[in-house]
């Protein structure tokens, strides 16, 4: 699913209203969780994507802001 200015692009049609904002938040906590478990505390993002997500995690990792998580934890 890709938003544009101009359209929402997806395979088939949304399941709701909402469907393409829900969908945009369920991959970024997917992609949150692949980087160390589940978020803690509050999520906010504008113009999500899989690719920003990406980014935003390495340079919060360079920076010290985030640590990777122990598998074993």
């Amino acid at each position: 699913m890709v938003v544009a200015d101009d359209a929402i692009h997806a395979s088939g049609a949304a399941f709701s209203r909402d469907e393409p904002a829900r969908h945009k938040l369920l991959d970024l906590a997917g992609d949150l969780y692949l980087y160390g478990g589940p978020p803690e505390g509050e999520l906010s993002a504008r113009r999500p994507g899989h690719a920003a997500t990406h980014e935003a995690v390495r340079r919060a990792l360079a920076q010290g802001i985030l640590s990777r998580r122990d598998p074993g934890d």
